[in-house]
């Protein structure tokens, strides 16, 4: 088939996203995957390149003097912008950014110059920076961009021109074309990186060329379907959740939407006799009756669940009264009330002490298991087993935490902030003195008030 000349057309295309949300999502692809074909229209950009918002950030500087913090562009529409700056902090070097609190400019300056000059001339990204102890500077750095341009820092993304030549690369090792989608993902990082560069900017990726990612024809989706069914020992082809989970969702798919092409064929009518009341009836009572003739008994809900009969179980849920002759009906969910009479008389049994979780579970009490934990207010606070068995705690804070604050007051004077006991491997304690601060009452603990450290007494 021979494509006609491209004429230019007037006008601009709706952008991708306009085509989304209005119900063009097949061609918002076939633009993604096919770009050469729609060159010739131009199509509206929501997104603006680099070069684009250096313009808009040299304006605001004329407006206002310096480009204003990045709090400010974040808060007066200018994400983009900020996130640009960020992006490509070297191609707004010239312009002057505000300097908002914090310690002086100088400082972090020398601090990066002497990082660069530990790690060979080059700063360490941005992560490396966040994860090693350097948040402020990171921040410095990602909203005073123009301060740091002189010092060079490693890079997470690539840019589009990296893409480009790692795209030619894998062209030249395929017989010059670029692998499809799916092989690029199988790639894993590399190949799903390069994807959404593509779909970024599919022009600057134009000149490669790409394998097709054009489904198979009608025809060889009907043959596939013939060589399915001639498979089965029915000759029939199987319904279109089987053919979905073994991987076949384009013959699904190709059957819907061209159905006389597969009249040849026979199909498993099982789904299909589903939608009729009085076949799903009659299928449901057929299936019931072959288990249960194999158990030589009858059957509760729950073990048609173990067994796998999920769809067999909602059904006889919906219409009990047909299957009461097979089914055991075991009662509903208990009562809050119900549970505590349990627990009361569970208590009485065990000498004032309540079994632990695993008993309770194995003795046919899961139910007040799930209850206690949801309503720990409305059960009374008692003496319960360890799971591994032996001596007994109270459920809430041991008393061992309270000694362990002494300790740690004694050792530091006071006991430091949340976040160092998390740190430092007490993280039940930091739990309990939030929990139950009456039981840690006179012990001094340190604390935050924004930048500064204060010092408070515990349940005061």
């Amino acid at each position: 088939m021979k494509l006609n000349k491209k004429k230019k057309i007037k006008g601009k295309m709706p952008s991708s996203i306009w085509l989304r949300s209005n119900g063009f999502g097949g061609l918002r692809q076939a633009i993604q995957k096919y770009p050469e074909l729609f060159s010739h229209i131009i199509q509206e950009k929501l997104l603006k390149t680099s070069e684009e918002w250096v313009k808009v950030a040299e304006k605001l500087e004329k407006k206002y003097g310096e480009l204003p913090s990045q709090g400010w562009l974040g808060k007066n529409n200018y994400i983009g912008l900020a996130q640009a700056t960020r992006k490509y902090p070297e191609k707004f070097s010239h312009i002057k950014q505000e300097w908002l609190g914090g310690r002086e400019k100088e400082y972090y300056i020398k601090e990066t110059e002497k990082l660069a000059e530990k790690y060979g001339g080059t700063l360490p990204n941005q992560k490396w920076l966040e994860k090693n102890g350097f948040m402020n500077l990171s921040r410095a750095i990602k909203n005073h961009f123009n301060l740091f341009s002189h010092i060079p820092q490693q890079k997470l993304l690539k840019t589009i021109n990296e893409h480009i030549k790692f795209a030619k690369l894998l062209a030249k090792n395929n017989k010059g074309l670029l692998p499809s989608y799916a092989e690029l993902k199988k790639m894993g990082k590399k190949g799903t990186s390069l994807i959404g560069a593509m779909n970024r900017s599919p022009e600057s990726f134009k000149h490669i060329n790409q394998i097709s990612q054009k489904g198979k024809s009608v025809a060889e989706n009907v043959s596939l379907a013939e060589k399915i069914a001639n498979q089965q020992k029915d000759k029939k082809l199987p319904h279109s959740q089987y053919l979905i989970r073994i991987g076949r969702s384009d013959i699904v798919n190709c059957k819907r939407n061209h159905p006389e092409h597969f009249s040849h064929i026979k199909c498993n009518d099982h789904y299909s006799s589903m939608h009729n009341p009085e076949k799903r009836k009659k299928y449901y009572m057929d299936l019931l009756q072959t288990i249960i003739n194999k158990k030589n008994r009858n059957l509760s809900l729950k073990e048609l669940r173990k067994m796998g009969h999920h769809g067999l179980e909602a059904y006889i849920r919906k219409n009990i009264d047909l299957f009461s002759q097979w089914i055991i009906v075991l009662p509903l969910r208990k009562t809050l009330k119900e549970h505590l009479k349990n627990f009361d008389m569970l208590i009485k049994k065990n000498n004032g002490i309540l079994y632990s979780n695993k008993k309770l579970i194995k003795k046919g009490y899961a139910g007040l298991v799930q209850c206690r934990n949801k309503n720990k207010n409305l059960f009374p606070e008692v003496e319960q087993e360890k799971e591994n068995g032996g001596m007994t705690r109270r459920s809430g804070c041991d008393d061992k935490y309270f000694k362990q604050a002494r300790e740690i007051e004694k050792k530091y004077g006071c006991i430091p902030y949340h976040k160092w006991l998390k740190n430092n491997r007490y993280l039940m304690l930091s739990k309990c003195i939030r929990r139950y601060p009456e039981k840690f009452k006179g012990i001094k603990q340190e604390y935050y008030c924004g930048k500064t450290k204060k010092v408070r007494i515990i349940g005061e």
